[in-house]
């Protein structure tokens, strides 16, 4: 876990914005959305053997008057869960063991968020046979703005189209039979460019 964790601080310092290539651990991967807010963000296999479950979350966050915030994590299993703000470790599980209560390991921490935008960067590791990772992290003192970071060259009003765009997709009809081709209609404008396709 500690070679683990030292490959991981280059992404808990980074800044990544959608789309964007990254690797770790020679494995290639690309910064994705997370459209759907949940209660508890999970994802997992069990293996017959000690796998290493692993995932990387970041947000931006603007929080209205800077200071020192009460923030909370939630994991459902025992991982090594660390935070990140602006590129410097707040919290780390590691330091800070807590026991399981009603189904889940809580921790409470106090991190500083200063004026305007802040990075904030989560690394969630387990090493076991069920490889699980997820996570739920809160500010609990406070109300804050969080956003992902667009990917470079598109504008928070393009972005903004976008989720309009997808929120807008509905199918021609809600009962399909084979003689039927599968169809969907788009409920605003699509933008320049955009290719609408069905698989």
């Amino acid at each position: 876990m500690s070679q683990v964790m030292t490959q991981a601080q280059p992404i808990l310092g980074s800044h990544p914005h959608e789309g964007e290539e990254t690797a770790w651990r020679g494995q290639p991967a690309q910064w994705s959305l997370v459209r759907l807010p949940e209660k508890y963000v999970s994802w997992g296999t069990y293996n017959i053997s000690n796998h290493l479950g692993a995932a990387f979350l970041s947000t931006v966050v603007t929080l209205g008057k800077p200071g020192v915030r009460t923030w909370r994590l939630i994991t459902g299993i025992t991982a090594r869960a660390v935070v990140s703000i602006n590129g410097v470790t707040v919290f780390d599980t590691d330091a800070h063991p807590v026991e399981q209560a009603n189904g889940v390991f809580e921790y409470s921490f106090q991190a500083d968020l200063t004026e305007g935008e802040s990075v904030v960067n989560v690394a969630l590791l387990r090493l076991g046979r069920f490889a699980q990772v997820g996570c739920r992290l809160e500010v609990t003192d406070s109300d804050l703005d969080a956003r992902v970071e667009s990917a470079k060259g598109v504008s928070k009003r393009q972005r903004e189209h976008i989720e309009e765009e997808l929120a807008s997709i509905r199918f021609e009809r809600d009962i399909f039979y084979p003689e039927h081709a599968v169809g969907f209609n788009l409920g605003v404008a699509p933008s320049a460019g955009v290719t609408l396709t069905s698989a």
